[in-house]
């Protein structure tokens, strides 16, 4: 595992700590359309804000391979590139 990746973890654990001890130490509450509306009025409901749009996958860079019929369902396996870039 890299450090980056046990930083990372570490980090996580402490956050959620940190705040499930605030939450649980409080009395504030929200509904959830009230909870909506701040998400919506400070734009963190919208993931796009955070991540960069992606170009669509080609037929190239997606493929798929069925695994096996059954009279409800198929298996397949899809592959695809990651447009995620690793360190």
């Amino acid at each position: 595992m890299t450090l980056q990746r046990v930083l990372g973890k570490g980090l996580d654990r402490l956050v959620l700590r940190t705040m499930s001890r605030f939450v649980a130490s409080t009395d504030y509450t929200l509904d959830r359309a009230e909870g909506e509306t701040i998400l919506a009025e400070s734009g963190l409901g919208d993931p796009s804000r955070f991540f960069p749009s992606l170009p669509p996958l080609t037929d190239h860079e997606l493929s798929t391979r069925l695994i096996e019929e059954r009279p409800l369902y198929s298996v397949s396996e899809f592959r695809l590139r990651s447009p995620v870039q690793g360190a």
